[in-house]
């Protein structure tokens, strides 16, 4: 699940390709990307790209058309994303 990113890619593409890769089946899929090697020469244009295409994303209702994020599958998942936050915040 490694999404790796050099300095020869589209970045606009790759941004747009790693949110979906990111983020299918709400990220709940043992294939959705989780770890993201950006090359240092397209790291800063790629997590700006990255970060407004994930900031743009609709989370709400699964049943909603309009909805691109719906709910975790389970509370012991949403405490395990819980965590992965806060120690990121904390590092």
């Amino acid at each position: 699940d490694p999404f790796i990113v050099m300095p020869s890619a589209h970045l606009d593409r790759a941004a747009e390709v790693a949110v979906t890769s990111r983020n299918q089946n709400n990220g709940q899929s043992c294939i959705a990307a989780k770890r993201f090697f950006v090359h240092r020469d397209v790291a800063e244009e790629f997590t700006r790209l990255f970060a407004a295409k994930i900031g743009a994303l609709t989370v709400g209702d699964p049943m909603d058309e309009a909805t691109d994020v719906g709910p975790l599958a389970t509370e012991s998942g949403l405490e395990d994303v819980e965590r992965y936050v806060r120690d990121a915040v904390d590092k």
